[in-house]
């Protein structure tokens, strides 16, 4: 669908695969069988080249590390804003990940080290459009670490995939750190390049006598998408390690991943040979 410009990224949205490529200010949408159905151009006012991007119900954010900018469109393709600077007007951004949840955008910055939550919405007396609302960690505390991929669970936690650590750390919804997943058995370190969860339930969480107010244990499993190791590595909803795949060969450097949960289909994005590959997994 774009010649000499590799699929990226990817999110599944509804009946739709959405997918950028690198050094194409593009989002092409397929069915769920990879039938092109269109394309998004993100081209006003200015080309904006998707490092990464998320879909929302209404819009497409999307993360332009060249540029230095989070742009916000229509699901159309109709520009609305962009922000590359903190609110203190001086302070440049180097978004590389993006993933939103309840009306805010989360931002893995390079530079800054930090994960950003920026406001989506006008909301009187709460926040603005482009309000940065929390850093993880806390501007004033000394960041580590580089955070490579964010995502929030259906729950509220918060997700951050470190490329220097090589690890996937949990955080509260406010940003403190809760806890890591496992590492993975045999590799010395990974780089957390993306996540997706599908609807698969783990039935040794099940317990009925155990409290679970915000329904944790009955979620999905984790894929986190390893661009180092060229593997997909799955967790249970608590980040206990299950397995890795594909496990007789190794992708050339896996990068976006997507899940189909009404079809139990995963879409992993291979920019070093141009293809998106499609993993089956079994019934709940």
């Amino acid at each position: 669908a774009a010649p000499g410009h590799p699929p990226a990224r990817l999110q599944v949205r509804g009946d739709t695969l959405f997918v950028s490529y690198n050094g194409l200010p593009r989002i092409d949408m397929f069915d769920l069988d990879l039938t092109l159905l269109g394309a998004i151009r993100l081209t006003a006012p200015e080309p904006i080249l998707p490092t990464s991007f998320a879909v929302t119900d209404s819009q497409i954010i999307v993360a332009d590390h060249g540029r230095g900018v989070i742009a916000r469109f229509t699901r159309h393709g109709e520009y609305l804003e962009s922000h590359g600077t903190l609110p203190d007007g001086t302070t440049r951004l180097s978004p590389i990940a993006v993933t939103c949840y309840d009306g805010m955008a989360y931002v893995a910055d390079m530079n800054l080290r930090r994960v950003l939550a920026i406001s989506l919405n006008d909301l009187p007396g709460i926040t603005e459009t482009g309000e940065l609302v929390l850093t993880v960690p806390a501007l004033e505390e000394e960041p580590s670490g580089f955070p490579s991929a964010v995502q929030i669970t259906p729950d509220g936690r918060l997700l951050i995939g470190d490329a220097q650590a090589g690890e996937v750390d949990v955080h509260t919804c406010d940003g403190r750190f809760a806890y890591g997943f496992d590492a993975v058995p045999g590799l010395d370190n990974m780089a957390p390049q993306g996540f997706a969860a599908d609807d698969r339930i783990d039935p040794a969480l099940q317990n009925e006598h155990s409290f679970d107010p915000s329904g944790v244990r009955a979620q999905g499993r984790w894929h986190v998408v390893d661009g180092f190791n060229g593997q997909i590595h799955m967790f249970n909803p608590l980040g206990r390690y299950l397995a890795s795949y594909p496990a007789d060969a190794r992708l050339a450097g896996p990068a976006g991943i997507a899940v189909d949960r009404a079809g139990r289909r995963v879409y992993v994005a291979d920019p070093p040979t141009g293809r998106i590959l499609v993993y089956r997994y079994g019934e709940k």
